[in-house]
């Protein structure tokens, strides 16, 4: 999965960055039970998957920091509805296996 794939609606302007693409994939480990696991940055041990973009605006160059899960279902999905929920079929939150991400 290429970065530039991830990149949604409130990032239109993100600029590639050299090594993010290679960044993601190192940071996905695959599971025994079928998961593909964030090994990285996290809101909590065992949470949420974080991944902090870099982000171009006039003002110069900020960082946004998502959720991996999120990004993940919008390349694929389109963007998530206002209120809308990114949830885990494997109940387990640092997973970002598409097939395993539904809307709720």
């Amino acid at each position: 999965m290429k970065i530039k794939d991830l990149c949604i609606s409130g990032l239109a302007n993100m600029r590639p960055t050299p090594g993010l693409d290679e960044i993601f994939q190192r940071a996905i480990s695959q599971a025994k039970n079928g998961c593909w696991t964030w090994s990285r940055q996290r809101q909590t041990p065992g949470g949420y998957g974080l991944f902090t973009i870099p982000v171009w605006s006039p003002r110069g160059t900020a960082r946004r920091t998502e959720s991996v899960h999120r990004l993940v279902y919008e390349s694929l999905h389109g963007p998530i509805p206002l209120g809308g929920d990114v949830l885990h079929s494997c109940d387990n939150p640092p997973c970002v296996r598409p097939e395993h991400l539904r809307l709720g």
